[in-house]
């Protein structure tokens, strides 16, 4: 099993069930010095930088079935590359893979589809996640 940490529409559990029916949501947390951002295609994308906020994730338990879906979902590796990174989450700091866009993508300011959006913020509400990450990310990217 391998940890992984999701931060957009795949902390909706619905969603993830659906891709992955053999993970397990194993906890919840946040990622310190980050923020989210509307890039590429118009989905988010997780930027780290000190000084920034928190962005709250979910910690999925995936075996490599999962992992090779998610690939797919996420376009891995001509849109979204991997990479590991630590979270604080509620069993203390932990360590797991994220998916972050590809530096040619990053850059590209693009706003979501409305049925994106509704499908991450449904996943916020669920987790009881503060939805300002998500407020934030499509307010600068409407300006």
């Amino acid at each position: 099993m391998k940890k992984y940490i999701a931060y957009g529409s795949n902390i909706n559990m619905e969603w993830m069930k659906e891709a992955c029916p053999s993970s397990e949501l194993v906890g919840s947390g946040y990622i310190l010095n980050a923020k989210l951002l509307f890039r590429g295609k118009g989905h988010l994308n997780l930027v780290l930088e000190p000084g920034y906020g928190k962005v709250p994730v979910s910690i999925w338990n995936i075996n490599e079935e999962n992992e090779k879906a998610l690939d797919e979902y996420e376009d891995y590796p001509s849109y979204y590359v991997k990479k590991n990174i630590l979270v604080l989450g509620d069993k203390g700091i932990e360590e797991g893979m994220v998916y972050v866009m590809t530096n040619e993508l990053k850059d590209i300011k693009k706003a979501p589809r409305d049925s994106y959006v509704k499908r991450v913020l449904d996943g916020f509400e669920h987790m009881s996640y503060d939805k300002k990450p998500i407020e934030d990310a499509l307010e600068e990217v409407c300006k």
